[in-house]
């Protein structure tokens, strides 16, 4: 292998494993996000209760919607790096390294300057945070949170 292919593939394989560091560091984000909107609501649901002031259970949906947005922004960004970390997985395993190994050329594939500006061209598929906002595990943090507020609200109102 000649040095500058040597190179290319050290930083290849520096990128993936920045990649995978950050897509676990974004889970831990998201865990923590999640978490501390349930904190909330719990706390609004017992301040609501205990003060027997039942639209308390409604101002929930404050913070519940601002914990949405923040974890669809963040699993926008994480999205970002997954998807990075899946094309280098997929071209590490295909045909196209053995190629390049033979070669001694990563042909058309992207190596980033890592040293300079982390940048990668050709990103054909990014995720708004509206998408990730709409993806399937979030809304299944986020709606039941809402509906609970609310059906609570309604109990409470008829019961206090």
């Amino acid at each position: 292998m000649t040095t500058e292919f040597s190179y290319r593939y050290e930083v290849l394989m520096k990128e993936w494993g920045m990649l995978q560091s950050s897509i676990q560091k974004y889970d831990d984000i998201l865990f923590k996000i999640r978490g501390w909107s349930m904190a909330v609501l719990s706390a609004f649901i017992i301040a609501s209760v205990h003060t027997e002031k039942p639209y308390l259970t409604l101002f929930s949906l404050i913070p519940i919607c601002f914990f949405w947005s923040l974890d669809a922004m963040h699993k926008s960004f994480q999205r970002r790096f997954i998807i990075r970390s899946n094309r280098i997985e997929h071209f590490l395993r295909a045909g196209e390294f053995s190629d390049a190994v033979e070669k001694e050329s990563f042909g058309d594939f992207h190596i980033p300057d890592l040293g300079g500006k982390f940048s990668v061209k050709n990103w054909k598929q990014k995720i708004s945070p509206f998408k990730a906002a709409l993806m399937f595990h979030v809304l299944l943090i986020y709606v039941p949170q809402i509906a609970i507020a609310s059906f609570l609200f309604l109990i409470l109102s008829f019961l206090i």
